[in-house]
């Protein structure tokens, strides 16, 4: 779901809720809008079976993905210690360059 420059993702198979295994916001999210450009989501949290993300760079976000890039790091789990795996939203896979 998205509004304004906010992106909501809805996991199933969550078990008994997400977590972060290090206890900060979750990592390893890109944003990009419309021009296909990839940003690190800037604001992250988790609200039950949701991971809200935004990024100051994406005005529109239409595109997702998580735990990709040269060196990917992420640390979303659910609480019983199964990590997220990595996925986009789109499809090809982009390459994701960090600005």
């Amino acid at each position: 779901k998205v509004k304004g420059n906010v992106v909501r993702l809805t996991f199933a198979h969550t078990g008994s809720g997400l977590i972060t295994k290090d206890g900060l916001a979750p990592a390893g999210f890109f944003i990009a809008g419309r021009d296909g450009v990839w940003y690190p989501a800037t604001s992250s949290s988790i609200a039950g079976k949701e991971v809200v993300l935004s990024s100051s760079n994406v005005a529109v976000p239409e595109k997702v993905c998580y735990g990709y890039g040269d060196i990917p790091k992420f640390n979303l789990y659910n609480k019983e210690g199964l990590t997220a795996s990595p996925f986009c939203t789109n499809t090809p896979v982009p390459v994701i360059y960090k600005k």
